[in-house]
């Protein structure tokens, strides 16, 4: 009965997908898309690539400072290579944290403590990335006068308010959980549940931690935008861009297609008249993005082969050799 609810939900998010694809290319000329597509726009996607896999490290660096807060003993090369790892079975585990179960589940590993709290500062990692995507969409949008736009604002403070309120909701019943379920499934529950804050406890660790995270958003804009150049999109300004990437960005996070496939493309269609962009260009530089976002991940399953997969290796053995530790031996089972 779950399996089948289970290929429900998916069949379900698959057609989502397909439908939101479809609302967003239905205006657009194929030919007009065609015609975008040259050298330049071939080696805008590369340099894209490559400087955007690189300030991946911001992001894990941010992770290692909010691990660190947390008295989660992570060293930075062992979460810049989680972080990667994770990033590569972004594209392939289901939903949009997929990744971070692993990133989690390494980390946990690595430093030898619970996957339930390294779960929980990745949590809060996410929340707080999130958050100041949020601020800083909420600045462009004041920026180029659409803050009376609820296509434009409603998605971002929704998005924040949402947010807040499930990280409060979550805290909580992991808190009551972890009283009412006894056993490991209790402890592991109060870890997660702590963990999500537990940064707090060190307030100045923000001081790092919030600089890092709006260098890497507006950095992503900037590289974003330049790869729009070659499209024909040179007018609207920077905080069109952080705008537009904001609320995409925001609307994409709903779980209701794979990955955000589809969403993300059709909010960009949908917001970027009000920003002066041609339609058929902010599409294609939407798919762009997708593109960028699927290369950069790639990557990553190298650095899994070459480091991450030693340590589930390991975890492997231990358990056979506890599974066989437990066991009893035939000669001390026959009477």
């Amino acid at each position: 009965m779950e399996k089948k609810g289970h290929l429900l939900l998916t069949a379900v998010r698959i057609a989502l997908t397909g439908i939101f694809l479809y609302l967003a290319v239905r205006s657009v000329s194929f030919a007009d898309l065609q015609r975008g597509l040259t050298g330049k726009t071939a080696f805008a996607v590369v340099g894209a690539s490559v400087v955007y896999f690189f300030l991946q490290s911001l992001s894990a660096t941010r992770w290692w400072l909010l691990a660190r807060a947390s008295s989660f003993p992570l060293a930075w090369t062992d979460a810049v290579v989680a972080f990667y790892s994770g990033m590569f079975f972004n594209l392939f585990l289901p939903g949009l944290v997929g990744g971070d179960a692993v990133r989690a589940y390494l980390a946990g590993r690595r430093a030898d403590r619970s996957v339930a709290t390294s779960l929980g500062i990745v949590y809060a990692d996410r929340t707080l990335g999130l958050m100041v995507l949020i601020l800083v969409g909420l600045w462009s949008a004041a920026a180029v006068h659409l803050q009376g736009r609820f296509l434009v604002w409603g998605p971002l403070v929704v998005g924040a308010v949402a947010l807040l309120l499930m990280t409060v909701l979550l805290v909580l019943i992991t808190g009551f959980l972890s009283k009412v379920v006894k056993g490991p499934w209790g402890e592991r529950f109060g870890r997660f549940g702590s963990a999500i804050t537990l940064f707090l406890q060190k307030p100045s660790a923000l001081l790092a931690v919030l600089p890092i995270a709006f260098l890497y958003h507006l950095s992503l804009i900037v590289i974003l935008q330049a790869m729009a150049l070659p499209l024909g999109i040179r007018e609207p300004s920077f905080a069109a861009f952080a705008l537009i990437v904001s609320a995409a960005t925001v609307v994409g996070a709903l779980p209701i297609t794979l990955h955000g496939l589809g969403l993300r493309e059709w909010a960009v269609v949908q917001i970027s008249p009000l920003l002066g962009f041609p339609v058929e260009a902010a599409l294609l530089w939407a798919l762009l993005w997708r593109l960028v976002s699927w290369l950069i991940c790639l990557p990553g399953g190298l650095v899994y082969l070459f480091w991450a997969e030693k340590t589930v290796k390991e975890d492997l053995v231990l358990l056979i050799q506890r599974a066989r530790r437990a066991s009893p031996s035939p000669e001390k089972s026959i009477p």
